[in-house]
């Protein structure tokens, strides 16, 4: 009896749900620390760690304005400084995020109470905790997991504000809503969203908004000092607005993160200098990365008003993947990671049968809570200005599910007590709603196709030196779609890398079968891998002439080949010539740092080494050539193949 008691208590329940929360979210990681998911950071996990790991050994941050959001690098950096910035400080920020996570399901049944709808915030915090996208983020180093918890924790501290006015209480809102605008700085108009809703509430609010307001800017004011110290312009917290802005916008847009033609490589460092020569070109002028960033804004605003009508259909596209069940990747896909983790494929509660019951939840009351609507409308702005990404839409998930929640509730009583029309009419809706948040045209269909993802993931495993992993994932990638030359043409690499160059010339062939006459790049590649060097080289080096994307990596190959002839001096010169062309490549850096061991210039190696594990922390060539360098393995030469 005691014990029942005890159960009803709802502090009791409530511990119970998180408690169950974090043990889903453990067992995700438990399940995916041996696997891809883990082990390879790909593009904005990456950059974030390589962040996060100047600042734990005190290096601060890169030179120049701030072009990714502050707040999760810093995040990183926090928990990397006790736990390390290896595969234990990666493991203590997942288990420190699935804590976040799991509270964040406590937070938005508390939520649910301060709205006066503790029902609907129990059904949206058990939703919460078992919702499969939540603990694929939570289990990501990616922003989208703190963003969050710092949102459903501004709204319940919001909530209690609203009813019972504290300036400390507005403090702590300031605070909150500051480190949302460092994560993302799209949070500027939740601030301004909420400060104007306090200010309605009377003398004693408005001076709790003035507080909440001042306290914001306070947390972002750091980080616009320095921006401004370092660019001489007024950057509030990031300088690629303006790039994000036309990676939504420009004439190819297809309403999700897209590449513009001129971009060669989406590594974010390298993303930015891609777009600020670009400006620069197109300006006639060399500019900063702020400038590049006002250029791009009016190139955006420019094809706005410009092609209303291609803007009009870009927007209504955007709006309808944002109602819409897929998760749409900036870069890592919910897709793969299904793939990976068991858990995942069990948790198959998605957002295709959230959204239509939060539109009906809208529909019957919720437009009046703006506690619930402000924070949605923020995400639908900035998917409609920018690009349509679950990243973007994934932090108001809980205001999604206490919709969901209510719509529920309210469906249940129509289906059960109201007159025969309306039941039809709602089933009517409910089924229309479900169709159009679950139907998938081709595009919506390749998002999910993950062929890409598997290629990028074999890269990496490839580059880290894990060739067998990266032969089953390009083979994985051939299954999806047989008829892809780039995964075939991976795949040849490390075919050649493992030592069967029979099957690697196999897969080359395919590849170009499939994709018509062999690209320059594919037929220099097959003469190297031929041993037919001097040809090799000879048509790397014509390549690079012509100029193009390829350039540097096309000498970077010659310099290779250079090598593989004896040819020192000029696979010096090649090595040289291919990080002048892109002073973010790796690889060359790396052959630079062979070659000084192979003459016994230890110091010279080291260098080397140490400037191409800061260029990519995660290749495995570059810690390699690191510890050889250190004395800590044999100096031997190793993995000389092809980059």
């Amino acid at each position: 009896m005691i014990g029942t008691e005890r159960w009803r208590s709802p502090n009791v329940r409530l511990a119970a749900l998180v408690a169950a929360a974090l043990g889903v979210r453990l067992v995700h990681l438990a399940t995916i620390h041996a696997g891809p998911l883990f082990r390879y950071l790909l593009i904005d996990s990456a950059f974030y760690d390589a962040v996060g790991r100047r600042l734990a050994t005190g290096g601060g941050f890169p030179e120049g304005p701030f072009f990714m959001n502050v707040l999760y690098g810093v995040f990183l950096g926090v928990i990397y400084a006790p736990f390390g910035a290896g595969d234990g400080g990666k493991l203590a920020v997942l288990v420190i995020q699935s804590i976040l996570g799991a509270v964040s399901c406590g937070l938005t049944v508390r939520l649910g109470a301060a709205l006066g709808r503790p029902r609907d915030g129990w059904i949206a915090g058990v939703l919460l905790a078992v919702f499969g996208p939540a603990v694929f983020y939570d289990g990501a180093l990616l922003t989208p997991s703190l963003l969050l918890f710092l949102t459903v924790a501004a709204l319940l501290v919001a909530a209690r504000q609203r009813t019972s006015p504290s300036w400390p209480r507005a403090a702590g809102l300031g605070v909150l809503l500051g480190l949302l605008i460092l994560g993302r700085a799209n949070h500027l108009l939740l601030l301004v969203g909420l400060a104007i809703l306090l200010a309605r509430g009377g003398r004693a609010q408005r001076g709790a908004a003035a507080v909440m307001t001042l306290v914001a800017l306070a947390v972002v004011a750091p980080v616009t000092v320095r921006n401004v110290a370092q660019s001489g312009a007024f950057v509030p917290v990031t300088a690629n607005g303006g790039m994000v802005l036309w990676a939504g916008n420009h004439e190819g847009a297809t309403g999700i993160y897209s590449e513009p033609a001129f971009l060669g490589n989406p590594v974010p460092e390298r993303e930015a200098e891609d777009y600020r020569l670009e400006a620069s070109r197109r300006a006639g002028r060399d500019l900063t990365l702020a400038e590049s960033s006002r250029y791009w804004e009016r190139a955006t605003w420019h094809a706005w008003t410009t092609e209303p009508g291609r803007t009009a259909r870009l927007f209504l596209r955007k709006l309808r993947f944002w109602f819409h069940a897929t998760e749409s990747q900036t870069n890592l896909s919910y897709y793969f990671a299904i793939d990976q983790a068991p858990v995942l494929r069990i948790l198959r509660l998605h957002l295709g049968w959230i959204l239509p019951l939060a539109i009906v939840g809208l529909l019957a009351g919720g437009w009046r809570e703006p506690l619930l609507t402000l924070p949605i409308a923020v995400s639908i702005v900035t998917c409609l200005v920018f690009y349509m990404s679950s990243e973007y839409r994934h932090p108001v998930v809980p205001c999604l599910l206490l919709l969901a929640a209510a719509g529920g509730r309210v469906s249940l009583d129509v289906f059960r007590h109201a007159v025969i029309w309306r039941r039809v009419a709602l089933g009517a809706g409910l089924v229309a709603l479900l169709v159009l948040a679950n139907f998938r045209d081709p595009f919506l269909a390749r998002l999910q196709s993950r062929r890409v993802d598997y290629v990028n993931f074999g890269t990496l495993a490839a580059q880290a030196g894990d060739l067998e992993v990266a032969e089953r994932l390009f083979r994985r990638s051939i299954a999806i779609d047989p008829d892809w030359d780039v995964s075939r043409a991976k795949l040849a690499e490390v075919l050649q890398r493992l030592g069967r160059p029979g099957e690697a010339i196999e897969e080359l062939r395919a590849a170009e079968a499939g994709a018509g006459e062999p690209s320059p790049m594919m037929a220099a590649s097959e003469l190297f891998r031929a041993g037919r060097l001097e040809e090799a080289r000879a048509a790397f080096v014509a390549i690079a002439e012509a100029g193009g994307e390829e350039s540097a990596a096309a000498l970077n190959n010659a310099g290779l080949c250079s090598m593989q002839l004896g040819d020192v001096k000029g696979a010096v010169q090649a090595f040289e010539a291919s990080r002048s062309l892109d002073s973010l490549y790796a690889s060359p850096v790396i052959h630079l740092g062979r070659l000084a061991l192979a003459i016994g210039d230890s110091t010279a190696a080291a260098r080397y080494a140490d400037e191409a594990v800061e260029l990519a922390p995660q290749d495995g060539r570059a810690q390699r050539l690191q510890a050889r360098a250190r004395g800590e393995v044999s100096p031997g030469e190793a993995d000389e193949g092809m980059d």
